[in-house]
């Protein structure tokens, strides 16, 4: 296996609501256009899902949206650029902003996530209308049940300047970008799941394979938790955040941490 693991700052002890989850798709992997404003050294956080587990069984999973505002560590900056300063630097900003510890970290980037998908043979995902987004090679032209490939459901899950088509005509739905991107990152993790609790040891074993040299884990994961999370009923929701001024920036808001409490995240978390 060649499965980088790292230090997520120090040994985290199961808190007294369970193991906490941080789940994050980086833009790692893949070449971006030259003088493009995403080529940047380092990778960011495109998508990033919560997920805990309490001490009997119980799974709850929140979408964290790309561009909430972390605070905390010295600076105000959106969360998808403080993976930028490594995976602690991120769960410090989890802790700092939503007062959330993780204690089990998994990061895949964007070439091993399609690679990924690919060896468990796509995945199946509703599709409620063509879409297309020509920056993220993104082109959906039916709506309905359609089985993706790996290049496909990346470029889902990154769009962010997508189109849709009405039956007349493409209409955008920039404006809305951040949230939809949130929504298909959970959407094609709950696919990935379905696709994870039906698949072969042959099939699960390619798809770890393929996938390994793009993980980055902390936490003392072990391969069997990940496979309970498969066979559990895991529904993400996206969590309630709100504009930050004119531009992409979001901030939590109290229907957001009323939504990490009803999930039973204990959010008492501070960086020290």
């Amino acid at each position: 296996m060649r499965v980088t693991w790292v230090d997520i700052g120090h040994d985290r002890e199961r808190s007294l609501s369970g193991h906490t989850y941080l789940f994050v798709g980086s833009d790692g992997g893949i070449e971006r256009p030259s003088g493009d404003e995403q080529d940047t050294e380092g990778s960011r956080a495109d998508v990033l899902i919560l997920v805990q587990v309490n001490h009997e069984g119980g799974v709850t999973a929140v979408s964290i949206p790309r561009d909430l505002v972390v605070t905390g560590l010295g600076r105000p900056a959106r969360i998808t650029l403080s993976l930028l300063e490594g995976p602690q630097t991120l769960v410090e900003s989890v802790c700092s902003t939503l007062g959330v510890s993780v204690d089990r970290y998994v990061e895949i980037d964007a070439a091993g996530f399609a690679a990924a998908v690919n060896a468990l043979g796509g995945v199946s995902l509703h599709i409620a209308a063509p879409i297309r987004d020509p920056a993220a090679s993104l082109s959906l032209d039916s709506a309905g049940e359609q089985l993706l490939a790996g290049e496909d459901a990346l470029a889902l899950v990154r769009s962010r300047h997508a189109e849709v088509y009405d039956g007349q005509t493409w209409i955008s739905i920039e404006d809305q970008g951040a949230t939809d991107r949130a929504r298909h990152g959970t959407e094609v993790l709950d696919a990935i799941r379905r696709q994870l609790s039906d698949a072969s040891s042959l099939t699960l074993l390619s798809a770890v394979w393929s996938a390994s040299d793009a993980l980055t884990v902390a936490g003392g994961v072990h391969p069997e938790e990940l496979r309970e999370l498969a066979e559990s009923s895991l529904a993400p929701e996206v969590l309630a955040v709100s504009p930050l001024g004119a531009g992409l920036a979001k901030a939590l808001d109290d229907e957001g941490r009323r939504q990490l409490h009803n999930l039973g995240f204990d959010t008492g978390c501070t960086v020290t």
